[in-house]
């Protein structure tokens, strides 16, 4: 399927191209708000949790209901609905190295321990 590229930095015929346009077009990952999508940036936790959250939305894997509680966690306020998601179904917790500071980068091991977890706590469902 032919998705629109909606974002003037990620070119035409790259690696990640076709990715990028499925996954902006089913609303999984967003750009900035100047309009980039910065293919080539790091990533923070908290877009990690965010682009997850999203995903578990595609699949219809979550409800949309996030419980009133306030980890104890450094994040933005875009992402805070996503933080919450993570730390209630456990993608939070256990990962090995302190993660207090969501607005931090992720590191590889990080990313995989993230999608190791997500995997395993929707795939029991």
């Amino acid at each position: 399927m032919n998705y629109i590229l909606p974002f003037a930095d990620v070119a035409n015929g790259e690696w990640y191209t076709e990715a990028v346009r499925w996954a902006a077009a089913e609303g999984i990952v967003n750009g900035y708000e100047d309009g980039t999508f910065r293919p080539g940036n790091e990533i923070t936790r908290e877009q990690v949790m965010a682009i997850l959250h999203r995903y578990a939305g595609y699949k219809k894997l979550e409800s949309g209901m996030i419980l009133p509680m306030i980890p104890q966690y450094e994040y933005s306020m875009w992402a805070e609905n996503d933080i919450l998601w993570a730390d209630m179904v456990g993608l939070t917790s256990n990962i090995g190295v302190d993660i207090y500071d969501m607005t931090a980068y992720a590191n590889r091991a990080e990313i995989a321990a993230y999608l190791r977890k997500f995997c395993i706590e929707f795939e029991a469902e």
